[in-house]
């Protein structure tokens, strides 16, 4: 019996870094093409084998953790509640999609889901986007789950209009919205104020995008620590009438955001400094 175990897991140490790697490799090699960003054959091959080495690593990591004591049961749980939520967007798109003849929920269902495997290209070598991936699955997995979570529902219940990529993540968007947002891993859930044109430009989904090097930085921390406080600040915001200016633009984890945005941004032509004072309309302050 134990023998029949040991057997087990070990066909598991390698079966799971060998599907990874192909899933990874592949989904990250259609994206790419899918965003006219491959147009060189090299690029292309660039995105394949950077997802190929990402996943096959992380499938590695996964394999081992599961000698870990406890680890099993961790990963069972996480497993469990991601193909759960997943399932359930996946079954209330589709019968969105077979009854109302409306196929969007279900194709943003599929992108959000095909996100996990996106990783950059344009402005990252290839060890460093191998690095970003393979962060995506170990450091920084519960938020990385959870905002693909979040991502799902939002769109199975009308709170998402389009799923964008870029830079690495992967970007719910709802149109016409209040002005929030929230970064989870790679996964940002926003709903701009008004109709979406292109990420470099759009305040709110940049500044949401500089919160994905915090989750970077922080891992395991990220949702205990910033992601906590920044949660309690926007609960606790103050709005000031007068000035349009809110407490919560100006708080910590805001500001590092803004200061990862604007040095990414930069290479995009963004200006950030007509961004740092305050302003009614455009306030996403770097410092004090």
């Amino acid at each position: 019996m134990f023998s029949a175990c040991l057997h087990t897991k070990s066909i598991l140490l390698w079966l799971i870094p060998i599907l990874f790697a192909a899933l990874f490799g592949i989904v990250n090699f259609i994206i790419h093409v899918n965003k006219s960003e491959t147009s060189k054959r090299s690029d292309s091959k660039v995105s394949l084998f950077a997802g190929m080495l990402a996943g096959g690593i992380t499938g590695v990591a996964i394999s081992l953790a599961t000698y870990i004591p406890y680890m099993m049961i961790i990963l069972k749980i996480l497993a469990t509640a991601f193909a759960s939520f997943t399932c359930l967007s996946l079954i209330i798109a589709l019968a969105n999609n077979i009854l109302l003849g409306e196929p969007k929920k279900l194709l943003n269902a599929i992108k959000i889901l095909a996100g996990f495997f996106y990783l950059e290209s344009n402005n990252q070598g290839f060890f460093l986007q191998v690095m970003r991936g393979i962060s995506r699955f170990t450091w920084e997995l519960m938020q990385t789950i959870t905002g693909n979570i979040y991502c799902q529902l939002r769109n199975a219940f009308g709170g998402v209009d389009k799923v964008v990529y870029f830079g690495g993540a992967s970007f719910s968007i709802k149109e016409s919205g209040d002005g929030s947002g929230i970064s989870l891993g790679n996964n940002i859930q926003a709903n701009i104020p008004g109709a979406y044109n292109k990420v470099a430009g759009e305040l709110l989904l940049m500044h949401e995008y500089g919160h994905t090097f915090d989750s970077m930085r922080f891992g395991i921390l990220y949702l205990p620590v910033p992601g906590l406080a920044s949660l309690i600040s926007a609960y606790r915001n103050v709005y000031n009438k007068a000035t349009g200016i809110c407490t919560h633009d100006s708080y910590w984890t805001e500001r590092r955001a803004n200061r990862f945005a604007a040095r990414y941004f930069k290479r995009c032509g963004i200006n950030w400094t007509d961004y740092d004072t305050p302003n009614r309309f455009a306030y996403y302050p770097r410092y004090k």
